[in-house]
């Protein structure tokens, strides 16, 4: 991942706001990145709610905006084209998803850490999709680092904007229902969309995944 990392720097520069950290883990992932992009604002998914509690204490101390959420990496509660860099490492991917999700110029970084006798044909395999205009591969130490890079064909692209004065407003203005994509809001205790879906909330973190989602009934709705 360092090595990723620094790659995405060189071509990227500063030029990161969003930054999405696909299966987190104990959060290790999002603290090295956060001293390459220290003014990005981060969001850190896992399935484990037990792994989002690590990652949230691990990273307690990092001063940028730096948000957790459960929910699903072949179903991220993005909008299409909102990351700037996504990073996975040690998890299973979802090439197809994780494109959706990242902006024209975009950057993906793949990681494992242990399977580097798999690095040329994992660099295949991700070129055959066709999802991106440009392919990085290798083997590092014992792992390989994927680096794919999205095309860039759109001029005029909407800025990523991360509205809201408090941090609840911000992550809620990044999210979507992993349905629809459509819009959520925080309302009491749950989380709705504009199609009227609701999701929990749990020990403070958003569960936006498919199979917790209830349907409000008309009554219910506002």
């Amino acid at each position: 991942m360092a090595e990723g990392l620094r790659k995405a720097k060189e071509i990227a520069g500063d030029n990161i706001s969003v930054v999405a950290d696909c299966g987190t883990g104990t959060g290790y992932v999002t603290r090295q990145a956060s001293e390459i992009f220290p003014h990005a604002t981060f969001i850190a998914f896992d399935l484990l709610p037990g792994m989002l509690m690590q990652a949230r204490d691990n990273c307690k101390d990092i001063s940028t905006d730096i948000f957790h959420v459960q929910s699903d990496s072949f179903a991220l509660p993005l909008a299409d084209e909102s990351v700037d860099l996504l990073l996975a490492q040690n998890t299973m991917p979802c090439f197809s998803e994780f494109a959706r999700v990242c902006r024209p110029g975009g950057i993906i970084i793949y990681v494992d850490s242990s399977a580097g006798w798999i690095a040329s044909m994992a660099k295949r395999l991700i070129e055959k999709q066709q999802l991106f205009g440009r392919v990085l591969g290798e083997k590092v130490d014992l792992g390989f680092c994927i680096l794919a890079r999205k095309r860039d064909e759109v001029q005029d692209r909407n800025q990523i904007l991360i509205k809201g004065n408090t941090k609840d407003e911000r992550l809620y203005s990044l999210l979507r229902c992993p349905l629809d994509k459509s819009r959520v809001a925080l309302e009491q205790e749950s989380i709705c969309c504009e199609h009227n879906h609701q999701f929990p909330v749990h020990s403070g973190f958003p569960v936006l995944l498919a199979k917790k989602a209830s349907l409000l009934k008309e009554k219910d709705t506002i």
